[in-house]
């Protein structure tokens, strides 16, 4: 494949990529799952603080989750 070839591969899934990104709309099922995420991270917040609490040695293994859930629920992952 010369660099010609490279160059419109790499455009067209380029412009592939874009389209992805540009359809993606805000519907009904991304709202639920947005809220399960904010539901999950409250969830796992509270687990932590538990955790935390009583057996505060181990409340780092609640921290993934809480965090995780938190980036997803902001939208940023």
């Amino acid at each position: 494949m010369n660099v010609q070839g490279q160059n419109t591969w790499l455009g067209r899934r380029c412009c592939l990529t874009l389209r992805k990104i540009t359809a993606m709309s805000t519907t009904s099922s991304d709202n639920e799952s947005n809220r399960m995420d904010w539901i999950l991270f409250l969830v796992s917040t509270a687990i932590m603080i538990f955790m935390l609490i009583f057996v505060n040695e181990w409340f780092w293994l609640a921290l993934p989750f809480s965090l995780t859930y938190l980036v997803k629920a902001l939208r940023v992952m």
